[in-house]
């Protein structure tokens, strides 16, 4: 068999959150006081829920 090859990723093409590809994402503070002040049902809501569905569904 042939060797593997150590690849080494730069850390300037790594992304700088470290939750890339997984996990929810960072919400500037200012727009979830929006949010809030919206609709505060909306926060911690499923985009799965009836009630948003039925908003994008408005849009």
């Amino acid at each position: 068999m042939s060797e593997i090859p150590n690849i080494v990723i730069p850390e300037n093409l790594k992304p700088k959150d470290l939750r890339f590809g997984s996990g929810p994402s960072k919400i500037r503070a200012t727009q979830l006081a929006a949010l809030v002040a919206s609709n505060p049902g909306y926060l911690g809501t499923s985009h799965r829920q009836k009630t948003v569905r039925d908003v994008v569904k408005s849009l």
